[in-house]
């Protein structure tokens, strides 16, 4: 037996307790994640998972286990159900981080007179910054700079990048040097920029260094004195984007109840519980799907953005489902050309066609649908995925009555009954207990509604 092999089933060995009464019961879930959740955002060292999971005030009991193996991307979780669902939350949220991209678009305006600033520096240097927060204002620069200070506007140069990397834009003798971050909400880019002046034969000179964050569409004005009547405005507009360059929205996320905001860049745990993702893919028609020569990653956007136009469920700010590229496949994988086309289909359909004419497969974790090269899956309990099920069901049953949607709410917990009703006869040895008592509350609940 390999070495892994022995790991996981020594791992797998201390199961859940099947006699567990408490509701919140100890369960094992085997997830796939990014190396990158384990490692530092800024230096990209390894970080010890049980460390990474606690700066995000994830903790685990004496009876809590977990455990990583960075080859497979595999992580084995033994925990309470509510931890393994704050642990998923912030693998996704990961995964949602890392197919983040930042579209930077860098122009100069060169003008006879300060557009921001008093008065010069005693030397060439950048001397004031301003954050223009609409296109608009961007714009009424320009002009004002043609107008007012006899201004000339230099051709822009554009590029994406991702997320810590660092990028270089020329424009004629001078070099912007950017490293952009993105927030965990997709809100805002946090911009170290560093200026420099290009001289023949001579390594480039600093004209002035920066790091300010802005809002996802905004644009960073640097303005700099040259010499007497020269000045130069760069100007930086930041916007985050997906895979195929559409804007992202930023991303509502809330604090779990009774949490405070920990670790780095805060919760990363979105508010509503989403509806399991199988679910959806079932029940979503799409009336069209049609791929000419279209890259992998692109045809998922495409898929995405397919089912939320698609999908007539309630509520409206809960439609479509999360469908993303495993990102850890091959490069070679993500730009795979697929020619397809389909109509009147699932929306579970259109994923299998996609997937399979890619030469991979797909896997629904939770709420998401991933599309990749997975590693095997380890055997685990099928009782522990329906009561998992049952969990998210329920949770969602109490978002939705906490916002007023009491029939929505009723629908949601006769689907976790029915679940749980399931696992009883299914598996009759599985956490008997555990399993009665929560057919017991539903019960009771739904007879006083």
């Amino acid at each position: 037996m390999k070495l892994r092999t022995m790991w996981i089933a020594l791992f797998l060995a201390t199961s859940i307790p099947l006699g567990a009464q408490d509701s919140d019961l100890t369960i094992v879930r085997d997830l796939l994640a990014p190396p990158s959740l384990f490692e530092n955002p800024r230096k990209g060292d390894p970080v010890e998972p049980r460390e990474r999971l606690t700066s995000e005030g994830i903790t685990f009991g004496k009876d809590e286990s977990i455990a990583y193996d960075p080859v497979s991307m595999r992580l084995f979780v033994r925990a309470k159900t509510g931890t393994i669902y704050r642990i998923q939350k912030l693998i996704e949220a990961e995964m949602a981080r890392s197919s983040i991209q930042v579209s930077l678009t860098c122009r100069i305006l060169e003008t006879r007179e300060p557009l921001f600033s008093a008065a010069p520096a005693n030397r060439p240097s950048l001397v004031s910054t301003r954050v223009l927060t609409t296109d608009d204002e961007v714009e009424s620069l320009v002009t004002r700079a043609g107008e007012t200070s006899s201004g000339t506007a230099i051709a822009s140069s554009s590029l994406t990048a991702k997320t810590d990397e660092t990028t270089e834009v020329r424009i004629g003798d001078h070099l912007t040097r950017s490293v952009m971050s993105v927030s965990a909400d997709h809100s805002t880019v946090d911009l170290a920029v560093t200026l420099l002046q290009i001289h023949a034969g001579d390594k480039p000179e600093v004209v002035g260094e920066t790091r300010v964050a802005i809002p996802s569409g905004s644009s960073l004005a640097l303005e700099e004195w040259r010499a007497e009547n020269s000045w130069r405005t760069h100007i930086l507009t930041a916007r985050l984007v997906d895979a195929s360059g559409a804007p992202v929205s930023p991303r509502e996320s809330d604090d779990l109840p009774g949490e405070q905001r920990l670790g780095l860049g805060g919760s990363l745990f979105p508010g509503p519980v989403p509806v399991p993702a199988l679910e959806k893919v079932k029940t979503i028609i799409l009336p069209s799907v049609e791929f000419e020569e279209t890259p992998l990653l692109e045809a998922i956007e495409i898929l995405k953005k397919a089912g939320a136009e698609n999908d007539r469920s309630l509520p409206e700010t809960g439609r479509g489902v999360d469908i993303r590229y495993w990102y850890s496949s091959r490069t070679s994988l993500a730009e795979k050309p697929l020619t397809l086309r389909l109509s009147n289909v699932p929306l579970i359909e259109a994923i299998r066609y996609t997937a399979s004419l890619a030469g991979c497969d797909y896997r629904v974790e939770g709420g998401s649908v991933l599309i990749g090269a997975f590693p095997p899956a380890t055997e685990m309990s099928g009782a522990e995925e329906i009561w998992y099920a049952a969990f998210l069901r329920g949770r969602e049953a109490d978002e939705l009555e906490g916002a007023g949607k009491m029939d929505e709410a009723k629908t949601k917990r006769l689907q976790a009954l029915k679940l749980y009703e399931a696992l009883r006869e299914r598996n009759p040895e599985f956490a008997s207990k555990a399993v009665e008592a929560q057919i017991q509350r539903l019960n009771e609940t739904l007879s006083e509604e």
